[in-house]
């Protein structure tokens, strides 16, 4: 009996503590008013360095804990961002900022205050709606690739084989949905990627939540078919 009004005691006060905490959280606003270019923001990444990169509706925001610095396409600059809608944000190794928008992948380079335009679709592809739309992006520190989600498949960019700052020697493969082919993408339009602890990564597509994961050697597999393989 006292063991049992010890044991209550306990959890009563571990419920307590941890509501106390909770209870203390406090929020800031930042929106227009306090800088941000857009108060519709869609993506939020730290870099390496501590800063707070800010994807909006209406340009990119870096943020030093003081102020916000916009990032937005500038005419006849080749050097600026391709688009005002943010829709990705990640770090390679090398501290390259990567930025994905509604038309085209950009690269900043912070050391020097340049974007460089990344081309994903050199050669015009039949059947493909070619605006370079990014919806995610994955950094992958191991293999040193760069996954990009888009409205046209998936990529995988070989980020070894750049030279920076000069990036138009960037090797990249494109998987895109064949419905001759139960190991392809199941969808183009590539909405999500993650990457979980053993290295595999997983791909969501599409409207409806598909699932694929990328296994050894490249193969992509709907979730609904590796749960039937291993009888789950």
């Amino acid at each position: 009996m006292k063991k049992t009004i010890i044991f209550w005691m306990l959890l009563l006060f571990i419920s307590q503590l941890s509501h106390a905490q909770y209870s203390n959280l406090k929020f800031e606003n930042f929106d227009t008013n306090k800088g941000l270019s857009s108060s519709t923001s869609v993506e939020i990444f730290q870099d390496s360095d501590g800063f707070l990169w800010f994807g909006t509706i209406d340009g990119l925001n870096k943020y030093d804990g003081y102020e916000f610095e916009i990032y937005r396409p500038i005419i006849n600059d080749i050097h600026s961002i391709s688009n005002n809608r943010i829709n990705a944000i990640t770090q390679d190794g090398k501290g390259y900022l990567w930025v994905g928008t509604s038309n085209g992948l950009n690269v900043f380079d912070k050391k020097s205050q340049k974007f460089y335009r990344i081309h994903l679709y050199k050669k015009k592809t039949e059947g493909l709606n070619l605006r370079e739309e990014i919806n995610s992006l994955l950094f992958d520190k191991k293999k040193n690739l760069l996954w990009v989600g888009t409205k046209n498949g998936l990529l995988q960019l070989d980020l070894a084989s750049v030279d920076a700052p000069d990036f138009s020697t960037l090797q990249y493969t494109r998987y895109i949905s064949n419905p001759k082919d139960i190991k392809s993408i199941d969808n183009n339009n590539v909405t999500n990627l993650i990457q979980d602890k053993k290295g595999t990564i997983w791909v969501g597509t599409g409207e409806i939540i598909y699932i694929d994961i990328i296994l050894k050697p490249i193969i992509l597999i709907e979730l609904k078919l590796l749960l039937k393989q291993i009888n789950i």
